[in-house]
C-alpha cells in the first residue's frame, strides 16, 4: 500500500469493493421498494375494509347527518398521527369500494390465490 494513500482511498480504487458497494445499494433499494409495496397493500386493504364497513352499516345513507365529518373527527382524535381521514377522503374510500366490489364479489376464496402464488413460486425455483 502506498504511504500517500489512506485505506479509504485504496478501497475506493478497488474495483471489487466498488462493485460490492453498488450491489449493496441495489439490494437495499430493492428491499425498500418491496417493503413499500407491502405497506401500500396493507393500507389499501384497510381502506377497502373501511369502505365495506361504512357501506354495510349504511351510516352514510342519511342525508345531512354529517356522518363523514363526524367519522373524520373521531378517527383523527383516536389516531392523531394518522393521515388520510378527511371527510372527502372517507367519501372516496366508499366510492372506491362501491366501484370495485361488484367486480370481485364473485371471486373464488382467497385461499385459491395463496395456492396459485405458492405453486407458481414453487415452479420458478426449479
Amino acid at each position: 500500500m502506498d504511504k500517500d494513500k489512506t485505506p479509504r482511498q485504496v478501497l475506493h480504487n478497488d474495483e471489487a469493493y466498488t462493485n460490492w458497494l453498488n450491489e449493496l445499494k441495489s439490494r437495499y433499494l430493492t428491499q425498500r421498494l418491496k417493503a413499500m409495496s407491502v405497506v401500500n397493500n396493507s393500507v389499501l386493504e384497510f381502506y377497502w375494509n373501511l369502505g365495506r364497513d361504512i357501506v354495510s352499516r349504511q351510516y352514510a345513507n342519511t342525508y345531512g347527518s354529517s356522518f363523514f365529518k363526524t367519522l373524520s373527527d373521531d378517527l383523527k382524535r383516536k389516531l392523531p398521527d394518522a393521515k388520510g381521514f378527511s371527510p372527502t377522503n372517507l367519501k372516496y374510500i366508499v366510492y372506491f369500494y362501491n366501484l370495485y366490489s361488484p367486480m370481485i364479489g364473485n371471486r373464488p376464496q382467497a385461499v385459491d390465490d395463496l395456492e396459485e402464488k405458492k405453486s407458481s413460486t414453487h415452479c420458478r425455483r426449479f
